[in-house]
């Protein structure tokens, strides 16, 4: 979800909305996506001096015995 300006929220839907991360930038938001295999998150930010395109990758935490597998 992205407000008009500064603040992307990126919500855990399968787990029923109950985890959260709100992403600050400065900026008004054009538009926000995900890449098709849900590994990055994109967000453009309109703003005449900082116009940008940001990109987010996610995160993952493999334990030791993911490595052999």
């Amino acid at each position: 979800m992205a407000e008009p300006a500064d603040f992307v929220h990126v919500f855990d839907v399968k787990n029923g909305y109950e985890q959260e991360q709100e992403i600050d930038f400065f900026g008004e938001i054009s538009g926000l996506s995900f890449s098709p295999d849900t590994e990055s998150l994109f967000v453009g930010v309109w703003d005449r001096t900082y116009g940008s395109l940001l990109e987010f990758g996610r995160r993952h935490n493999y334990s030791y015995l993911d490595t052999i597998i």
